[in-house]
């Protein structure tokens, strides 16, 4: 006879199997999450999907990776991984020295550190045209180090999507971290950038036709790193900064010496000015020969200030500050005042000429 007493045991026993076997999942993939991997191509060759390169098979996204020498993802390739470090004080037995050139698409599910843990961890990747590192859709964490207690680059032509980005790691003593956003490469941070701040050094340099976008102001710091020359246009270019109107954020991108010769006559002078002049008696789709230097196919007063800057071979910073968006007549009318800051050693950008 099966009393009620009989019932709630057997009743209370499956609930706890049911318990059991739940947490049994859980903890088989957090636990998964804690397997780490070490590339070291000196057992194969660079390839991230031979398996021969690993200690513990090829990463996926419920795994680490550690780069030790150098590994590269295809342009065929799609890898993942959940953490990856390149460029590893703990990878010592191999080589605290890391390189990984992604030519495909790489995921990571919880963040990217550069240059980690230790004297001699040095980190390199190198993202090239076409190839995509996803650090947002799928990351937990979305953090991306570019020198974290050591020495860390990362070169940008292809795409780079993150929630953050630190260059370097706030804690880390005497780490170097540069970031180099080249011809066609975009780094869009969904959050905060925070550049040579705390006790490293960081260098976020644009080429260009690079950029790299912020979600975020944090502290007002960008203002700061911008004068500082830690945020800053290649040689020979000129920083343009453009500020958000949905958020505290900014967009980089440079703009060369050469892009007000509008003339093409291998300096930059009143004749450009005139050329841009004229080119505003017709507005429309434009080209640089009419005074486009920035290269939007309009001719504007940003093109202006750009002219001015490099008026006489100067290079330095174009602010355009963006308002945010008001409703008129049930349209969005967004407006743009160009300004330039730095006029101290630029005097020709502040005469009005």
């Amino acid at each position: 006879m099966v009393t009620f007493a009989g019932m709630k045991d057997t009743m209370n026993m499956s609930i706890i199997w049911v318990v059991l076997i739940v947490l049994g999942a859980f903890c088989q993939t957090v636990l998964a999450v804690s397997s780490n991997f070490i590339a070291s191509p000196e057992l194969g060759d660079e390839d991230w999907t031979n398996a021969v390169n690993w200690d513990n098979g090829v990463p996926n996204s419920r795994t680490d990776a550690g780069i030790a020498n150098s590994v590269r993802i295809g342009a065929a390739t799609s890898a993942a991984t959940n953490r990856l470090r390149v460029g590893w004080g703990s990878l010592a037995e191999y080589s605290p020295t890391g390189l990984l050139t992604v030519e495909g698409d790489l995921t990571v599910h919880h963040s990217i550190v550069l240059g980690s843990d230790g004297d001699g961890a040095n980190g390199t990747m190198v993202v090239e045209a076409g190839a995509t590192v996803d650090n947002l859709s799928m990351a937990s964490s979305g953090k991306f180090s570019v020198g974290a207690n050591g020495i860390a680059e990362l070169f940008v032509s292809g795409t780079i999507k993150s929630d953050s980005m630190e260059i370097t790691n706030w804690e880390s003593f005497g780490s170097i971290g540069t970031v180099h956003v080249l011809p066609g490469g975009v780094v869009d941070l969904a959050g905060r950038l925070t550049v040579d701040f705390g006790f490293g050094t960081g260098s976020l340099i644009i080429s260009p036709g690079g950029s790299l976008s912020t979600g975020e102001n944090w502290g007002g710091w960008l203002d700061t790193w911008e004068l500082s020359g830690a945020i800053r246009a290649m040689p020979g270019a000129s920083l343009v900064v453009t500020n958000h109107a949905m958020n505290s954020g900014r967009t980089y991108t440079a703009v060369g010496f050469v892009e007000s010769d509008f003339n093409e006559d291998g300096d930059v002078d009143g004749a450009d000015f005139l050329a841009w002049q004229r080119g505003t008696e017709y507005p429309g789709y434009a080209y640089k020969s009419e005074g486009d230097a920035n290269n939007d196919y309009f001719i504007d007063g940003l093109d202006l200030e750009i002219w001015k800057i490099q008026f006489g071979g100067e290079t330095g910073i174009v602010t355009v500050v963006t308002p945010v968006p008001e409703t008129a007549t049930g349209l969005l009318a967004i407006g743009a005042l160009v300004t330039t800051i730095g006029c101290g050693f630029r005097p020709r950008s502040c005469l009005g000429i």
